[in-house]
């Protein structure tokens, strides 16, 4: 489970992502969470490949420059779940299937990122400002991702 407190500048570029890891070498094996998609379809999505067809679902709340946003990922282990500002996302499959595969289904990862995505290159960069991230090795409950949320929001209410 991820949780990222994101505000975007003054100009929307495709691709922003908040954590990435991924294969440098061969570059088509990564996990990637973005903050914001593409201006066609401006919502937070998250990304995984694995040597096949790439698999992404989005949410479908449009985001705007200059708001601050809290950004919630996790997988079920067979779906994901997209939250936004403490409410459930409304996916949509981009490609492939909402198949839940996370950051460990995506074998040879020799790279970590926050802010940007590291494959053979540098790119995918944040254009913002990311306040805080938080990151479970665990599926969260209901319980817990609402203290987290009540958490991050009290912190960063002034951002």
């Amino acid at each position: 489970t991820v949780f990222a407190i994101v505000r975007f500048t003054a100009a929307l570029v495709d691709l922003q992502t908040i954590i990435a890891s991924a294969d440098e070498a061969v570059g088509d094996n990564y996990w990637i969470l973005r903050s914001y998609r593409t201006a066609a379809t401006p919502n937070m999505s998250i990304v995984q490949r694995n040597a096949d067809i790439v698999d992404e679902v989005r949410g479908g709340t449009v985001l705007v420059a200059g708001s601050v946003y809290l950004q919630m990922a996790r997988s079920s282990g067979t779906a994901y779940q997209l939250r936004l500002d403490g409410a459930d996302e409304v996916l949509t499959v981009v490609s492939g299937a909402d198949n839940g595969d996370w950051l460990g289904d995506a074998t040879l990862r020799d790279s970590f990122s926050l802010g940007g995505l590291k494959l053979t290159s540098e790119t995918q960069f944040l254009k913002g400002d990311l306040g805080e991230v938080i990151m479970y090795d665990t599926g969260l409950s209901a319980a817990d991702i609402t203290r987290v949320e009540t958490y991050l929001n009290d912190r960063w209410a002034a951002f």
